[in-house]
């Protein structure tokens, strides 16, 4: 017999001796031997081996058993994965794009593109000709380009006439920067795809001003994704203080009657960097906007149901409530998209039209601007009056009535609020004005 066979017979024989004692002591005694065919063997190990062969049934529960048992106590030994997180916060310091440019563009066929990037302009010259662009950077890495000043520039010892425009299309795509550790620039879209390629020419300048830093969310804040920023958030108590957000834009007013337009764009961790702010100034509105947050914060973060506006030293500014949270039935009921405000043609200055507010579970309508709160009614859910809650104010007796007939809930019909009467009949359209 080799040495080979010699191994595999002592193992089976201290596998059957160990499997004899376990059947012996889990079996009763009662229990009758199980009868099986006779099974040649080359070895023939006498009356254990027959045993063994004729508790295969048994033999096999155990097994299953074992098997059941270890790979519960593998699973509790194996490490849970861990949960996805956003990549980790590195500072890009804006300072670094100053300087002298070779620029490689896909988009723009041009025998040569170069770029001059300083604290004020972010100049691209194509084929000798040059667009200076508005840009404004995030040290989470995020850059926007905006072809605001529409002046046209020629670049040093180009015989170049520069009368034509430089092609930049490509900058309004730029949402990120990123540096390589061979002299390179990456300029990226929204998805992360190459927009253009910087290779720098010379030495950088030095770096001016006080070291870049990041301070990175606090830890019971999370960093919110594009699909829940979007949307409308007020200051809790202070409705005329809003801001909005769509997929690339902001709007926001302060006070209720100036607003504030720019473009965006959110990093995984937070950061927040506008672009050029479009203020809008309407008949009426006091020219110097108050002293609120919107527009002026650099990092955004949710706690739970809250907006949280944070400043560049990670110092918290202000908290918003999604516009409608406070709505019977929530931001997605009736009463919760129609928050906000609403007026009908003809308010104030022609007379008979019509000023609306939304606000928690009431609606209130104001005939002008000195008879303000005139009548008010509690709503339901899905728009229907509840109660009708009138206030006398002084002053304000004998004015011409608000509707020429009793409202009995509001409907959304778009982008306008309809006034319902108890038959459905629309009373009154009105458009927002905001937030």
């Amino acid at each position: 017999m080799s040495d080979v066979g010699t191994r595999w017979t002592e193992r089976e024989l201290a596998f059957s001796n160990a499997l004899h004692r376990a059947v012996d002591e889990a079996s009763p005694a009662s229990s009758p031997p199980t009868a099986t065919r006779p099974v040649a063997a080359p070895v023939d190990l006498g009356r254990r081996r027959r045993w063994a062969l004729a508790a295969v049934p048994a033999l096999a529960a155990c097994v299953v058993t074992v098997l059941v048992v270890g790979i519960g106590l593998a699973t509790r030994d194996e490490p849970t994965p861990a949960a996805s997180t956003p990549p980790r916060l590195v500072v890009h310091d804006p300072r670094m794009l100053h300087g002298t440019w070779d620029v490689d563009l896909p988009s723009v066929s041009a025998e040569t593109v170069t770029a001059s990037v300083d604290a004020s302009d972010f100049t691209v010259y194509v084929d000798g000709c040059g667009e200076a662009l508005a840009w404004n950077a995030h040290p989470d890495g995020l850059l926007l380009l905006s072809n605001a000043y529409g002046d046209i520039r020629q670049l040093g010892g180009s015989t170049t006439a520069c009368t034509d425009r430089a092609d930049v299309a490509w900058a309004e795509q730029v949402r990120t920067f990123s540096f390589g550790g061979d002299g390179t620039a990456r300029l990226a879209d929204r998805d992360g795809d190459t927009v253009a390629t910087f290779r720098r020419v010379g030495e950088p300048p030095l770096p001016s001003g006080p070291e870049v830093s990041v301070a990175p969310l606090p830890a019971a804040l999370a960093a919110p994704t594009l699909a829940e920023l979007r949307g409308r958030w007020v200051e809790p108590g202070a409705l005329e203080h809003w801001l909005a957000f769509d997929e690339s834009s902001m709007t926001s007013s302060p006070d209720g009657c100036n607003t504030n337009t720019a473009g965006f764009v959110l990093s995984p961790h937070g950061g927040f960097l506008l672009s050029r702010i479009q203020t809008t100034t309407a008949v009426g509105c006091e020219d110097q906007l108050p002293g609120w947050p919107a527009g002026y914060f650099e990092r955004v973060g949710m706690d739970g149901q809250q907006l949280v506006l944070l400043d560049e030293a990670g110092g918290e500014l202000g908290r918003l409530a999604r516009l409608g949270a406070d709505a019977p039935g929530g931001p997605g009921s009736v009463v919760g998209r129609a928050h906000g405000r609403w007026v009908s043609p003809g308010w104030p200055e022609e007379g008979g039209g019509l000023y609306v507010t939304v606000e928690g579970d009431a609606l209130r309508h104001d005939y002008d601007a000195t008879c303000r709160d005139l009548v008010g009614y509690r709503l339901a859910a899905d728009g229907d009056v509840e109660e009708v809650l009138p206030q006398d104010l002084p002053g304000c007796s004998g004015s011409v009535p608000l509707l020429d007939r009793p409202l009995a809930g509001i409907a959304l019909d778009g982008e306008e609020l309809l006034l319902l009467d108890g038959d459905g009949n629309v009373i009154r359209r009105l458009w927002r004005v905001g937030p």
